[in-house]
């Protein structure tokens, strides 16, 4: 599997999770914001809260579940990026969380299901 089906393959999922999000109900504020060497997938609100999403998308568990890549560092390397984002957005909600959307479908073009982890890191004041 070579890189560019892999960006691509990830792209495809980061674009149906903030289709899943929105028909929750969540505002998307920002997609693939980075801050120093930091990335978060998806940034959205609802309910006066912000949402710092991590997507993993999966086609199969071959390397095993994609809960299982969300690891401290990615944990931590997130938080940085929060407060690299409130300090570049000091206008937004400053209650927030960091929450794990797993995308996974097991075949192209059949219509993925989603794992929604909410509150991993969080600091809801």
């Amino acid at each position: 599997m070579g890189t560019g089906y892999r960006k691509a393959f990830g792209k495809w999922g980061e674009e149906q999770a903030a289709t899943y999000l929105a028909s929750k109900g969540y505002v998307i504020l920002d997609c693939n914001y980075r801050f120093g060497h930091s990335e978060v997938d998806i940034i959205a609100e609802k309910d006066g809260i912000l949402s710092f999403v991590e997507i993993k998308t999966r086609g199969n568990q071959a390397y095993g579940l994609a809960e299982y890549a969300f690891t401290p560092a990615k944990l931590a390397a997130l938080e940085r990026a929060v407060y690299g984002y409130f300090d570049e957005h000091p206008d937004v909600p400053t209650r927030w969380s960091i929450d794990l959307l797993v995308v996974e479908t097991s075949a192209p073009g059949q219509a993925p299901t989603f794992l929604f982890y909410e509150n991993l890191g969080e600091a809801l004041s």
